[in-house]
């Protein structure tokens, strides 16, 4: 593994060519902020990185890729901790609130589930049921279930304690790209290659709503008011959230990368969005505010970015894609 290379060490072109890129909307972060966008390289997958996810504590990271692992990174010093070998592509990693457990999937199709501070080279157990890829883990804010979405067309809500799917959600006509809790746990959002994006009543199981639009990414403020949502046609949707009898409706239209966006994720306060788009930039708004344009747009790189993840404390994104590397970018957002 190369050691991880900081901002600083890269060579003077490419920071000059960083820095020329996103001097004027990185100015309106720092205004903000009081604090210039900086980076850490983290250099170890030989392949696509297609998912990251902060420990709870925010000092360790995990990654996941096309090299068939998931690595775990002490983010401080850029220290790789541990690599967890699969026998397949792993497309997504998530960390469990707690902070005990790795829940990965992928090609494998099915969920493995690592103990992170147990020295072992197979996962603690495994969840089965997809019968296709799985594309997206998230776990509820209590830790007690874990939702995941694959390419069988589904999304399923599983019962950590005991292994077995609570819901099975069938509605999707394309794979399920996408899943986000509300941070109540009594919904989840899933989203699939049909364009539409449905809201499901976690406990019943029934479909509360079914919105048209962006498919490729989803998350939920943690304040439970607002859910992200991004796609192909390169805008980000902001749709607030239903109180009953009212119906959700989309408030804002974020517009910025010239291409898709593959990734999203509030900040820990909801003040700011974050974005990871097909045409390598890394993009920060501050919904509500503004014309829809961008504060930040960081594009160190023209390959394609998957995956960006707030830290705990707001004050920094990590972000991944194509090129095999991650950067931990320091923004200075606080909660």
């Amino acid at each position: 593994m190369l050691n991880p290379r900081p901002f600083s060490s890269l060579p003077l072109l490419a920071v000059i060519t960083l820095l020329a890129r996103t001097a004027p909307l990185a100015s309106a972060l720092q205004r903000e902020t009081g604090n210039p966008p900086a980076a850490q390289l983290l250099r170890g997958h030989t392949d696509i990185i297609w998912s990251l996810s902060w420990s709870p504590d925010g000092k360790r990271l995990a990654s996941a890729g096309d090299d068939r692992t998931v690595r775990v990174w002490e983010v401080e010093d850029g220290k790789q901790l541990r690599r967890l070998d699969h026998s397949a592509r792993v497309d997504v990693v998530a960390w469990s609130p707690d902070g005990r457990w790795l829940a990965a999937g992928g090609d494998e199709q099915v969920i493995d589930l690592w103990e992170v501070d147990r020295d072992a080279s197979r996962p603690a157990r495994i969840l089965r049921g997809h019968t296709g890829s799985i594309d997206s883990l998230a776990w509820s804010a209590d830790g007690k279930r874990l939702a995941s979405g694959a390419w069988d067309d589904t999304a399923r809500i599983w019962d950590f304690a005991t292994g077995r799917a609570e819901q099975i959600l069938h509605g999707h006509r394309n794979p399920v790209d996408a899943v986000a809790w509300s941070p109540d746990g009594h919904r989840l959002a899933s989203g699939s290659d049909h364009d539409t994006i449905r809201i499901w009543d976690a406990g019943s199981g029934r479909v509360e709503q079914v919105l048209r639009g962006h498919v490729g990414s989803l998350d939920w403020s943690r304040d439970g008011a607002w859910l992200a949502s991004g796609d192909a046609d390169s805008t980000v949707s902001v749709w607030r959230a239903a109180v009953a009898p009212a119906k959700w409706k989309k408030a804002l239209s974020l517009r910025g990368p010239s291409n898709s966006i593959d990734a999203l994720a509030w900040s820990p306060d909801g003040r700011h969005l974050a974005a990871g788009a097909v045409d390598g930039g890394m993009y920060v708004w501050k919904p509500g505010e503004g014309d829809g344009k961008p504060i930040v747009a960081l594009r160190p790189s023209s390959q394609p970015l998957h995956a960006v993840a707030w830290s705990p404390d707001g004050r920094r994104v990590a972000s991944a894609g194509h090129e095999g590397v991650i950067r931990v970018w320091t923004l200075g957002v606080r909660r």
